[in-house]
Formats: C-alpha cells, structure tokens, sequence
C-alpha cells in the first residue's frame, strides 16, 4: 500500500544510487497517520523484527505497510525529495519498527558519527507520532545514516524540545 506526503528530512541535490538503510524501533503500537488529511497508514503485524539486509535487492519482497512520496522538511519545507525513497512500517507485540529505503549516491551522503542529538547538519530520515491528534504536535525520532539519533517534541510555530529522551534502537 502506497500512501503519500510523509516525511523525510533531506538535502538536495542527490543522485539515485545504491540504497541507503535505516531502520528505527519504537516502543509503541499506535496508529499511524500520513500527513495528507484523511490518509491513514495501517502497519503491518509481524512474527520477526526486519533484518536491514532483506531490503538490499531493487524491489524488496518484505513485509510492512509501504509509504512513498516523501516530503522534506529542511530545506524546502514541503518540497518532494529528489531520490527514490520508501518506508516499510510494521509492528509486533512490543515495537514499532520503520525501515527507510533511501536510494542515494553513498558518497555524496552527509553524515557523521557523533553525539546523540548533533546531526542538524546530516542528512537523515525522521518518523513524526502525533499521538496528541491535533496536527500541532509530535514526537519526533530521527537518525542520520549511521544510525546516530536525534528526537524531541515538534510543536508548530516554537523550536523543537530535545529534551525528550526516549528509550529507541536505530542503525543504518
């Protein structure tokens, strides 16, 4: 299933090349919404958490709920991203987990092995919750390609709260 308009943060000016993989484990089971009003996202129930390596092939034949159609937020907020990019969102009895496929040129990939929540300047992949339902706020979890995290509260029209620290895994 297709469902467009989610969001990535992204740099410009990228070639399509070999995929780039980050996956992201949350702790929550919760609905999931795409941005697009009235679009919904229903995650897909597995027995086995993803293995990174199942999505290397062209078209991976894996399990989860496919979103495409991405959205960057920094820079161009809104502004379709200029890679192929998909994420395959499924869940079991304790995580969530949300695989990004990101097929990009390695070496033109910003991203540095540093402390947590210093990857402003990478390029990377965010995953919004907005379990308040409002539209105004979420939590937001994001790792850059070497899976380094970054996560806080996102409300509209005030800077991002990283003082939120969740417990979450991530590798790329």
């Amino acid at each position: 299933m297709d469902v467009p308009r989610s969001e990535i943060s992204r740099s410009p000016g990228k070639a399509a090349g070999p995929p780039l993989l980050f996956a992201a484990l949350l702790f929550t089971s919760e609905p999931l919404r795409a941005q697009t009003p009235g679009a919904s996202l229903v995650a897909q129930r597995v027995d086995q958490p993803p293995k990174l390596e199942d999505f290397l092939a062209p078209d991976p034949q894996v399990s989860g709920a496919r979103v495409t159609e991405f959205r960057q937020r920094e820079p161009g907020d809104g502004v379709p991203v200029n890679v192929p990019t998909a994420a395959y969102v499924s869940y079991d009895d304790a995580n969530l987990y949300v695989v990004f496929v990101c097929r990009d040129d390695p070496t033109k990939v910003r991203a540095g092995l540093t402390k947590r929540e210093e990857i402003s300047v990478d390029d990377g992949v965010a995953v919004y919750l907005d379990t308040f339902r409002d539209g105004k706020r979420a939590y937001l979890f994001q790792t850059n390609p070497l899976g380094v995290q970054l996560d806080g509260i996102v409300t509209e029209g005030q800077d991002d709260d990283h003082s939120f620290d969740a417990v979450w895994q991530s590798e790329g």
